[in-house]
Parts: structure tokens; C-alpha cells; sequence
């Protein structure tokens, strides 16, 4: 805020100094990369600005004001078409809708064969439906949310057939958002989504009745009948008006994801009172045992020496792994956050583990809940499954446990408030700007 007065007191020398103090303190914090690709606008260093402004909206897709500055330094580099893309993205927050509708005027003077068309006018969807456990199914909503955005869809996200084996609005809810978002399906929208055009085009009118099946040669989902892939090409911008997207895949997506939602009303206080007995000086241990084998006594074996006298998290799909360890660490305070249940090698995050909805409703937060122990502790091991590679889980709470800063954001009460909305559509959140340039 200081930076930000300075500048527009004229001191744009100070205003520079305040922002890279800020960066210094707070690496890659989103407000201080924006104002200082202000500063370089202003300067004409034009090159630079772009490349700030871009990593500003990559850590906060959100914020409309970053969309409006970047289209202004597009717009100074003569890249019309895409500062437009800007444009529309800013625009739908309220605050800069006339500042887009005069800056669009503006290009379509200076560049009159560079299409003056705004995104949207007829509402078009994204029907996300993805499949996998916790980390896969975060990261499906965020290559879709990041495609919304780009393209300006609503985007409707239907967990039921995902590893969280329910709706993400009972587990999650949005801070803020470009677009549209809507965090479960209703039965009147998918009436409503089976009467218009869709892609891939089996779908048409058969949201409600086609099968996903997992395709060992695709290695993705297909439709049972028609043998085509449950998805569509996340460059290209299509005419239909509702897309499907069902597939699988872990990944890192799901650290931008975090950053736009956080726990709901629902379970927050469920959270809070299971993580308060672990305090805040532990050590943390995460094991995959179910669907992936982690050969976890060579690790216990490794980690034994830096434990001993310590308090020590010990989070699993396989309860026998919890058991080992109280009976390994003999000489470690050893902490649960929560019961694993005995599945016989099951994954956690299949619905066909467990008999009923609620439990599997408590399996996911349950899950949730251990993800967010082993973020806070002071330092967290896991090692790889005999696959060769990391558990997604293991690398979303090593994400978590290097950015308790992004824990402290997902436990804050909601702060987005749903619009109005017409029946079968979803509901609409707006962000509010941080800090005003203009």
C-alpha cells in the first residue's frame, strides 16, 4: 500500500524500493510483482512488465486488475488480439468493466482487423468430472478451471464418480473467481446441459446416461458404448456450447487449486478440532500403501535417528503401517490425525470400499484432515512407491508443508458471496481488487 501511494504521489523511485522490500520478504507475492509491472509499463520497459504481470496472474488468476494491466501492456506492445483476451478476462469484474469497454474501443481503432468480439455473449460450460484420488482429482479441476478462464466458460465440477466420493461443495468452497463456478451439479442443470450442443459429440443429450470406463490403450477415460476419450483439446476454442472433460492424472495443478478455495463452512470446525491436539512442533511421516506399495521400514529405518524424543505424525492409507510404527518408534511421541479404517489393500478414495455414503463422506475428510496435519508439521519424509515415483498425496502435503502460508488461507472463514443466478445455472463469484492503480 505504501509502494502503491508512493507512486501515485510521484515517487516512483520509492514506490520500486517499497515493492522489491516486499518481494524480498515475500517472494513472488502476486501484489508486488503486479505493482512493479506498473512501474515498468509506466517506464516503457515493456518486456519485463509482460513477463511480471504473467507471474502475478499465474499466482492469482483471480484478480481482475493484473487481467486489466496486462492487457494495457499488450496493448503498448502492439499485441492487440491477445491484450483483448486481457480485456474480457478483466472485464467481467463489475469495477473494470468500463475501463475494458473504453480500452476495447481503443484497439479496435488501432488495430481494426483485430476482431472486437467479446467472449460469452452466449453462456457456454465446462462440465468437469473427474476420476482419481485427492491429487488427481484437484488437478483435473484446475487444468479445467484454467481453460474457463482462458475461454470464458461457466465451469460445473461434478466430484460424485471421483476419489472424493461426493460433491466438492462439501468439502470446498471458492474465495473468488473470473468466471462462473459452480462446485456440484444439480439433476435440473444436467436437464438443462443435455439440451444443448456438446463436445465430444456421443454426449449430446446422454449426460445423464453415458458410461466412463477406465481404457488401459488410452490410458485415460472412454465412453463404454462408443469407445471414445471423456475429453477435448485444452488449446483450441470451441463452438459447442458445453464440454466434457472426465479423466484421471495427478500432477502439481493442484497447488494453483489450492490457492483458489478453502475449506467450507462444512467441515472447518471438524478440521480444526482434529489437528489441535498435534500442536505446532511435530514431525510428520506419510506412507501410500493400498493401490501403491512403499517399502515404509527401510524409510522408518532411515528417519529413526532424526525422530527419536520427537513428537511424530504418522498419516496412511494402511492402517498395519500405523500400527508398525507405534511399535517402531518406540522412543517418538507417535500422533494420528485420524483413523485409517482396515480395507484389505483397498484404496481409500474407491467407492466401492466402503458400504455406505457417509462413510465415505468421513473417508475424505478424513483425508483432507491428514493432509492439512502433515502441511503443519516442521518437516515431513515420505519416499517413493515401488512404481519409481512420489504419491501425488505425499507431494500436495510437502506443497502444503513448504507454504503454511496456503494452510492458513484454506482454514480462513468464506469471504466469496454468490450472485444471483437464473435457474440451472451455476452460481457466479467476483473478486474484489486488492489494490487500485487506476
Amino acid at each position: 500500500m505504501g509502494a502503491v501511494r508512493a507512486f501515485h504521489e510521484g515517487n516512483v523511485a520509492l514506490s520500486r524500493t517499497l515493492f522489491d522490500k516486499t518481494l524480498e520478504a515475500y517472494p513472488d507475492d502476486p501484489s508486488a510483482l503486479h505493482g512493479l509491472a506498473r512501474l515498468d509499463l509506466n517506464d516503457g520497459q515493456l518486456a519485463t512488465a509482460e513477463k511480471l504481470a504473467r507471474r502475478a496472474i499465474e499466482i492469482n488468476p483471480s484478480a481482475a486488475e493484473f487481467c486489466m494491466t496486462m492487457a494495457l501492456i499488450l496493448e503498448a506492445s502492439h499485441k492487440y488480439e491477445e491484450a483483448l483476451e486481457f480485456v474480457w478476462r478483466a472485464r467481467i469484474n463489475p469495477a473494470f468493466q468500463a475501463g475494458a469497454d473504453k480500452l476495447a474501443q481503443r484497439i479496435s481503432v488501432i488495430s481494426p482487423a483485430t476482431p472486437l468480439v467479446q467472449p460469452c455473449v452466449i453462456e457456454k460450460f465446462l462440465l468437469c468430472r473427474p476420476h482419481g484420488g485427492l491429487n488427481d482429482t484437484l488437478c483435473q479441476i484446475e487444468k479445467c478451471w484454467k481453460y474457463a478462464e482462458k475461454f470464458g466458460r461457466t465451469l460445473i465440477i461434478d466430484t460424485l464418480n471421483s476419489g472424493l466420493l461426493a460433491e466438492f461443495s462439501e468439502f470446498f468452497s471458492p474465495r473468488n473467481s473470473l468466471i462462473k463456478v459452480h462446485f456440484s451439479l444439480s439433476e435440473k442443470q444436467l436437464c438443462f446441459l443435455d439440451t444443448l450442443t456438446c463436445f465430444p459429440h456421443f454426449a449430446q443429450g446422454k449426460l445423464k446416461t453415458y458410461f466412463a470406463v477406465y481404457s488401459v490403450d488410452l490410458g485415460n477415460y472412454m465412453d463404454r458404448e462408443t469407445s471414445e476419450i471423456l475429453t477435448f483439446n485444452f488449446d483450441k476454442n470451441y463452438d459447442e456450447l458445453v464440454l466434457i472433460h472426465e479423466q484421471s492424472d495427478g500432477g502439481d495443478l493442484s497447488f494453483d487449486l489450492f490457492n483458489r478455495i478453502s475449506i467450507s463452512e462444512n467441515i472447518r470446525p471438524i478440521v480444526l478440532d482434529r489437528i489441535q491436539h498435534l500442536g505446532h512442533d511435530y514431525l510428520a511421516i506419510h506412507v501410500r500403501n493400498t493401490d501403491y506399495q512403499t517399502q515404509y521400514k527401510d524409510l522408518f529405518r532411515d528417519v529413526y535417528p532424526y525422530v527419536n524424543n520427537k513428537s511424530l505424525l504418522i498419516c496412511s492409507d494402511d492402517a498395519e503401517v500405523i500400527s508398525h510404527a507405534k511399535n517402531f518408534f518406540t522412543l517418538s511421541n507417535v500422533l494420528t490425525s485420524s483413523q485409517t479404517p482396515q480395507t484389505g489393500n483397498k484404496p481409500l478414495h474407491l467407492s466401492t470400499t466402503y458400504s455406505d455414503d457417509e462413510q465415505r463422506k468421513k473417508a475424505t475428510i478424513n483425508s483432507i484432515i491428514d493432509l492439512i496435519a502433515l502441511g503443519r508439521s516442521t518437516k515431513l519424509y515420505f519416499a517413493n512407491v515401488t512404481a519409481g515415483h512420489s504419491s501425488g498425496f505425499s507431494r500436495l502435503a510437502m506443497h502444503l508443508c513448504k507454504n503454511k502460508n496456503v494452510i492458513d488461507a484454506l482454514l480462513k472463514p468464506d469471504t466469496a458471496k454468490p450472485s444471483s443466478t437464473s435457474p440451472g445455472q451455476p452460481l457466479r463469484y467476483t473478486s474484489k481488487p486488492s489494490m487500485r492503480w487506476c
